[in-house]
């Protein structure tokens, strides 16, 4: 799988506005903290989203939210972020330099474009003991995708299907 556009330095970009004044495009918890503050945002501003979901899919928990959407806006202006390895311990410990840094709250901080992202991705993978991402993703979901195959069938034979399929927001893994 491939993250291709999160859509907010694009949208950002073109001649006609996209929204209204006072209306926020993004979705909270993946809304970098310079969109909070009504501040320009950038391709950086995708970079953050990345980072999030990358933390997400590492720690195996949501990362950034609140009770309300104020609240929401506050945790990731203010709140303190854990490192993916300090969260789930199997997460690679190299791994967390690189979401820290795609996290952090000044633009200036983070990768300047996403094809340094992906290389500082690559060498990590490259230099990481055991399998190969790609083999590490297809480890990782394959329970999940069994179980999805399982649901198909039962869906197409006169029976029940034998389980259903993973309920949405439960953890990965």
């Amino acid at each position: 799988a491939k993250l291709i556009d999160f859509g907010i330095a694009f949208a950002s970009v073109r001649e006609q506005p996209t929204t209204e004044f006072g209306k926020v495009t993004g979705k909270p918890s993946y809304m970098a903290p310079e969109q909070w503050r009504s501040d320009p945002a950038d391709r950086r501003t995708d970079l953050f989203a990345a980072g999030v979901v990358l933390h997400e899919a590492s720690a195996r928990r949501k990362l950034l939210r609140g009770a309300s959407f104020y609240a929401t806006g506050m945790s990731v202006c203010h709140a303190p972020v854990p490192t993916p390895s300090t969260v789930n311990p199997d997460a690679p410990k190299p791994f967390d330099a690189v979401v820290s840094r795609a996290l952090s709250r000044a633009p200036s901080e983070r990768f300047p474009t996403a094809l340094e992202m992906a290389e500082a991705l690559n060498e990590l993978a490259r230099t990481q003991p055991g399998p190969s991402l790609p083999e590490y993703a297809r480890d990782l979901l394959r329970s999940d995708q069994n179980q999805h195959q399982e649901m198909l069938l039962g869906l197409t034979e006169p029976r029940a299907p034998q389980s259903v399929a993973p309920q949405a927001g439960r953890p990965l893994g």
